[in-house]
This record gives C-alpha cells, structure tokens and sequence, in this order.
C-alpha cells in the first residue's frame, strides 16, 4: 500500500509545493494536496480533516509567507494534526515540519510541554530541494530513487 502524505502550506508557496508534491508522487508516495485532490461539491473541511487523520505523515511547509498572516486555514489544519499527533506513540514520526526559507517555526505546543519547535525540520530552504527529499526519504521510504530537482 502506498504511503500517504498530507501537504499543509500557504497559497503563496504552491509552486514550491507543487514541486515537493511531485517529486513525492514520482517516488511512488500518495500526497494529498487540496489543490489537486479536492473535488467539486465535497464539504471540504471534512475531507480535508478526514484526509489529515487518514494520512501516514502530515508534512507542514512554513515560509516567510506562512509568519506573515494573519489569518490562514493552515492554521486549522495544524490544530487538527496537532490533536492526532498527541495519540501517536511518542517513538513514531508522523508530524514533520519543514522550511522553505529562513522563517520560524511556530511555538504552537504539540504536548508534554513540548511546542512544534521542539520536532526537527526538513530543510528545503537551500535553494534545492533534493537535500530535504533525502531527509524525507529516509523516514517514509519511498518506492522508487530521487532524481535531481532544482527550485528555481
């Protein structure tokens, strides 16, 4: 069965995103990115929380975009990550935030006393984004090798 992953991240930083997606989707990973997987005439703040407890990794995309609102649905889709991570066992590695640029991560608590500054981050920052695939890779053991991918 294919791993699932659940994108979260702001308009703002589709492009980026779509190209994680694909790299992701080549290497055999089912992602679910609202963009592309929300269909017409869903209630799509159900399938989006649906989607969210359903997946096998809940990747998080923070930017200087992302600190810059005031208001965003990602938001909410942190709150809901945030609820099924408490349930997981501590040892497992489900909620993964990651940085597309030199942003902050958000002191929002996971639990334990622990804020999801406390999770390492995948570095996508660097201009390419082969180095945070690798880190990713080798948490949800893709089906097939990464091939080189630039940003820009």
């Amino acid at each position: 069965m294919k791993t699932k992953i659940f994108i979260s991240y702001v308009r703002e930083n589709l492009e980026i995103v779509q190209k994680i997606k694909d790299e992701l989707t080549y290497a055999g990973v089912n992602v679910w990115l609202d963009e592309i997987s929300l269909k017409p005439g869903v209630r799509w703040k159900v399938e989006i929380k649906n989607s969210i407890e359903e997946s096998d990794f809940f990747i998080a995309i923070f930017s200087k975009e992302y600190s810059e609102k005031y208001q965003t649905f990602m938001n909410e889709e942190l709150i809901i990550a945030i609820e099924k991570f408490r349930m997981i066992n501590q040892d497992e590695v489900w909620l993964i935030p990651a940085k597309i640029d030199n942003c902050k991560i958000p002191d929002l608590k996971i639990g334990l006393g622990e804020t999801l500054n406390s999770l390492h981050w995948v570095d996508f920052k660097s201009g390419d984004i082969n180095k945070g695939l690798e880190q990713l890779f080798s948490i949800i053991s893709p089906t097939r090798e990464l091939e080189t991918v630039s940003i820009k």
